[in-house]
């Protein structure tokens, strides 16, 4: 098949039958739960972009969804995240780099 043809089509006949199910909706409505690794890159990255408060709503966020599964409020498929060392210096290194604690 020449595939660079104006209407050449995607695959081929053969090719055709190897396309997963068209589950789409099934892809889109499993979203992730987010790990303590997830929380940490974004609050990480937030803090070296100068923006403390988003990392200090994440925090927030993380903290928020775990007492949530503990009270038996979250999904069932979420879990516990227990914040790591790291995680705690990246929330040090935002109240460091805010200076001002009162305004938090």
């Amino acid at each position: 098949i020449d595939r660079d043809a104006p209407h050449a089509p995607l695959y081929s006949a053969g090719e055709k039958e190897n396309i997963p199910s068209r589950n789409v909706g099934a892809i889109l409505f499993n979203v992730p739960t987010p790990t303590l690794v997830t929380y940490s890159t974004l609050m990480s990255r937030a803090v070296s972009l100068g923006k403390e408060r988003v990392a200090l709503r994440l925090w927030k966020l993380m903290i928020d969804s775990s007492s949530a599964v503990n009270n038996g409020l979250g999904s069932g498929t979420a879990m516990t995240i227990i914040p790591d060392v790291r995680s705690t210096n990246i929330l040090m290194n935002a109240y460091a780099k805010l200076g001002d604690l009162s305004s938090c």
